[in-house]
């Protein structure tokens, strides 16, 4: 990334340069810049040899929409199960008139049964999903 940036920075710098080889004078003032650029080039270029092909990125996207998809029901289902139990709760605590920190602690307990039923890929997955969507 810093290499990157340097490259942003002094990009006008070399251009200028490259268009102009014969101005000594601006290549005496700006040759700790042109330096900084070519060797930040240079390592970037060394970074992103190989880049993955098209058709290896779009597979690869595929296959995290399919994981997004698969992830997203199921998360849909468990925050279904989840708003069921709210309102289970709001029913009981209406109707019987229970300690709500009883109730609570209930529910809480019901939610983690359900969150990390989950394999330990699909609740990574799931972080991923909520990013891509």
């Amino acid at each position: 990334m810093e290499h990157a940036h340097t490259i942003k920075q002094f990009k006008e710098i070399y251009k200028y340069h490259k268009e102009n080889p014969n101005d000594k004078q601006f290549e005496n003032e700006y040759s700790r810049e042109i330096a900084l650029y070519k060797v930040a080039a240079t390592e970037l270029l060394k970074t992103y040899k190989k880049l993955p092909g098209t058709k290896e990125i779009l597979t690869e996207l595929d296959d995290l929409q399919e994981k997004k998809n698969t992830l997203m029901k199921e998360y849909s289902e468990s925050k279904n199960n989840m708003d069921d139990l709210f309102i289970i709760r709001k029913n009981f605590e209406q109707y019987m008139g229970k300690d709500s920190a009883a109730v609570s602690l209930f529910l809480f307990r019901q939610f983690h049964f359900l969150k990390y039923n989950f394999t330990a890929e699909m609740s990574q997955w799931i972080n991923l999903s909520t990013l891509l969507a």
